[in-house]
């Protein structure tokens, strides 16, 4: 069993709004000295105080909340979850890691239900922006938003996702994408983007109101899809292999880079969050079909060497994905058999995108093979 951490500043989790109150408080903003928002939800309660179940949110994240675009539950199915424990006074006195796979039945909100009223009215108040804002337009929220600056890097991978998205839309549904003056034009979203003053936020100047706004409905109807209990079913809801595609690698990028997207137009409001983003990127990995070739080219070798994460490991199948840093690509094949048998003995191998490595690959036109990787310390970014 983990044990218990004991927290230095006990002004971390510091209970500012009670968003829901039953016999007491159930669900509350915290907020930290290092501007960290957290949503949480009490569980129960002892001698040894509050127990509460504690998740790191956005501010986008609660706005989309309070316009009921996700349910509640939502807010907390991640991997990075705390569960606190409060003294009388209500300080934190130890908190314990978790994740929403590691928690027993009926501790998170029932599926699908929404904020209560009176929250969503104060959530609102509280994070959505002035009503004087640009007409259409995407903000981002995450752990790479400081200060209200983003990292360009950061920046390019999801807008260029993002857009790649947009264009396998408007093709799949037979719109235009050539900017001709009259039709949008998906490459002109980036082009004439301009960051919003005082926020992380990207306007859009679509050259066709009709057309970009047949493309929201389609990418809103997607992102619905994203948030039903069968989100694992995702890929069934998408027409088109690079429609599949873009998605997977817009996700993925969502996922590695820990970024909530949020659009905003004057007539819908679409949220897509991180923790979300890691399940759909599952469900379209390997529905992709494979390019025909008509011959078969020598299979020549050559040694490759990448920074990332491994999103998948199986040693007994001596298989693995692993995804970019740098373009947030997949790349997916099998284990040296060497470096199988000493994992397997071992297991010094750790999944997930919070751990890094910079790993050698041997590949060729008939597969992908890790040799060896070692793991990064520090800030890749």
């Amino acid at each position: 069993m983990a044990q218990p951490i004991v927290i230095p500043d006990r002004d971390d989790f510091a209970k500012t709004d009670v968003l829901v109150e039953y016999d007491g408080p159930q669900l509350a903003l915290f907020s930290s000295r290092k501007d960290i928002l957290r949503l949480g939800t009490a569980i129960s309660s002892d001698d040894d105080g509050s127990h509460w179940l504690v998740a790191p949110v956005t501010k986008v994240e609660m706005e989309a909340m309070a316009r009921s675009k996700i349910p509640m539950r939502a807010a907390f199915e991640k991997e990075m979850l705390s569960t606190v424990v409060f003294d009388s006074k209500g300080k934190a006195k130890r908190l314990w890691k978790t994740s929403d796979e590691d928690l027993p039945d009926g501790i998170l909100p029932v599926r699908g239900a929404p904020l209560p009223r009176g929250a969503r009215e104060f959530l609102l108040e509280k994070f959505a922006p002035s009503k004087k804002v640009a007409p259409r337009r995407v903000r981002f929220d995450g752990r790479r938003i400081i200060e209200s600056t983003i990292e360009f890097s950061a920046l390019s991978r999801v807008v260029g996702t993002l857009q790649g998205v947009w264009t396998a839309i408007a093709e799949t549904l037979g719109l235009p994408t050539i900017a001709d003056g009259t039709a949008f034009s998906p490459s002109a979203l980036v082009a004439n983007a301009s960051l919003g003053r005082g926020s992380v936020a990207v306007t859009l100047h679509p050259a066709d109101d009709g057309v970009f706004n047949a493309i929201l409905a389609k990418y809103e109807e997607l992102m619905q899809f994203a948030y039903r209990e069968d989100a694992s079913a995702f890929s069934a809801h998408v027409d088109g292999d690079n429609l599949r595609k873009q998605l997977r690698e817009y996700m993925g990028a969502l996922s590695d880079l820990e970024l909530d997207t949020f659009f905003e137009t004057p007539t819908a409001h679409v949220y897509t969050g991180y923790s979300r983003a890691r399940v759909v990127r599952a469900s379209l990995r390997g529905q992709i079909a494979p390019p025909t070739t008509t011959e078969e080219k020598p299979a020549k070798r050559e040694q490759i060497t990448k920074k990332g994460h491994f999103d998948g490991v199986k040693i007994g199948d001596k298989t693995f994905v692993f995804v970019d840093l740098d373009t947030g690509h997949e790349m997916s094949g099998k284990i040296a058999t060497p470096l199988a048998n000493r994992l397997n003995q071992d297991g010094v191998l750790v999944g997930g995108s919070s751990v890094f490595y910079k790993a050698v690959f041997s590949k060729n036109s008939k597969g992908t093979t890790l040799l060896s990787f070692e793991k990064l310390q520090g800030d890749l970014f």
